[in-house]
């Protein structure tokens, strides 16, 4: 019984591999592998092993993994174009849905501070502290007036919720990405992207000072 399971498993794998000349170099490779195989395993474990040795041969990735290899991406913020202005938020929880945070900061095309913020949110999931720091940050871009803004945040599941429409299951999550879908027609051109955490530090440390803060703070630039 387990003999004949293992042989449809190989049949299947074998029918979805054209019959390359890679393909042949690797039934020649499984071949070599066989007569390395000690003489005295059990029927079921030599049928077994033979199997494993079939599947990875039509799967010639393990083998090379170490070659397809991607070295460091280097990450750092970049600066809007001229005439708009960047959002960098971030939404930080303990837990699951503890206590929660949230920061952000505007600057301009010559990376000069703008305006930043932060505020304790109470117990929310992350998706929903990650939300509602963008929703922050827009309803500060309306009262600054800014109509070219860039919003960017290091949550990549955020950005499909509000790019691509992805659907949300928390209550507050929801509650949050209703306002963020009211205020965004409101501006003239808006851009949401991802960026790794690396990149987003600055927003990062506004939001890990939330908690201290009992209301919401807004920090303001002040020229010498």
């Amino acid at each position: 019984m387990h003999s004949t399971l293992l042989q449809d498993s190989i049949d299947r794998a074998c029918l979805v591999v054209e019959e390359t000349s890679l393909a042949i170099f690797f039934s020649i490779s499984i071949a070599f592998k066989m007569c390395l195989v000690p003489v005295n395993l059990e029927y079921a474990t030599f049928i077994s092993l033979h199997a494993n040795l079939i599947i990875n041969s039509r799967n010639p990735s393990p083998w090379f993994h170490q070659e397809l290899a991607r070295g460091p991406i280097p990450v750092s913020w970049k600066r809007p174009r001229i005439g708009w202005t960047k959002l960098n938020f971030d939404g930080s929880c303990k837990g699951k849905a503890g206590e929660a945070s949230i920061g952000g900061l505007f600057r301009n095309h010559e990376a000069e501070f703008l305006l930043g913020y932060a505020e304790s949110i109470g117990r929310a999931t992350s998706t929903a502290a990650e939300l509602a720091a963008l929703r922050r940050g827009l309803e500060l871009v309306l009262e600054n007036g800014w109509s070219n803004v860039w919003l960017e945040g290091d949550s990549k599941s955020l950005v499909d919720i509000i790019v691509k429409r992805r659907r949300v299951r928390c209550k507050e999550a929801q509650k949050q990405v209703s306002r963020i879908n009211l205020i965004m027609p409101e501006l003239e051109n808006c851009v949401v992207t991802h960026v790794f955490r690396e990149g987003n530090r600055a927003a990062d440390k506004l939001a890990s000072i939330g908690p201290p803060v009992a209301e919401a703070e807004n920090l303001e630039a002040h020229s010498s």
